[in-house]
């Protein structure tokens, strides 16, 4: 693909764009990997009350970005909406990331919402940044830990261990719990919140 190209065209996502759209989602979010058949499947398995749309940017048959809409089943609200969005590490700086998000915000703001969220973390300084250059504050800082398996020495708690269960906890290990790959997410992200 040729970086120097500079014409983008915007257009609306197709289904012939998942692996393209999940390529991109996981550049700019390596933590949260999914598949192709996972973004689908989201999309397909949205309840018919929450509203979402997706565009594209494609730099002649390459896609390059994308940025969308969509409302949360768990937190739903007819007019609160949250910004996906996603754009190739090597066309940062260049507009398309501006010109994806103008094209979601015109088509929020025709469904009068209330607000337009989005989530970044903080190792993320280029969607920090431009997330504050459009009016997002910060009004929910999410923290999540993660433990090094590999060099964790348990027996630093063994005295603790009869007490806690003597309250009643069980404590198990991830085998004897029958996980196969526990899912262990790290890093500290923000929720960031734009009313309108």
């Amino acid at each position: 693909m040729d970086r120097t190209a500079t014409r983008v065209d915007i257009r609306s996502f197709t289904t012939d764009d998942y692996a393209a759209v999940t390529r991109l989602f996981n550049l700019n979010y390596p933590d949260f990997q999914k598949e192709p058949d996972e973004v689908r499947f989201e999309d397909e398995s949205a309840p018919a009350h929450c509203r979402w749309r997706r565009w594209v940017a494609d730099c002649d048959g390459y896609l390059v970005g994308f940025a969308g809409y969509r409302q949360n089943p768990g937190t739903y609200h007819p007019r609160k909406f949250s910004l996906w969005m996603g754009v190739d590490p090597d066309w940062y700086l260049r507009g398309t990331g501006r010109r994806l998000y103008q094209v979601v915000l015109e088509a929020v703001e025709r469904l009068d919402p209330l607000t337009l969220d989005a989530w970044c973390r903080d190792d993320m300084p280029c969607l920090l940044g431009f997330l504050e250059r459009r009016g997002f504050v910060r009004d929910m800082l999410v923290w999540t830990s993660v433990l090094d398996l590999a060099s964790f020495d348990p027996s630093i708690f063994a005295d603790v261990v009869p007490d806690v269960e003597a309250s009643g906890i069980q404590l198990r290990s991830v085998a004897q719990l029958g996980v196969a790959e526990p899912v262990v997410h790290h890093k500290i992200y923000d929720m960031w919140s734009a009313i309108r």
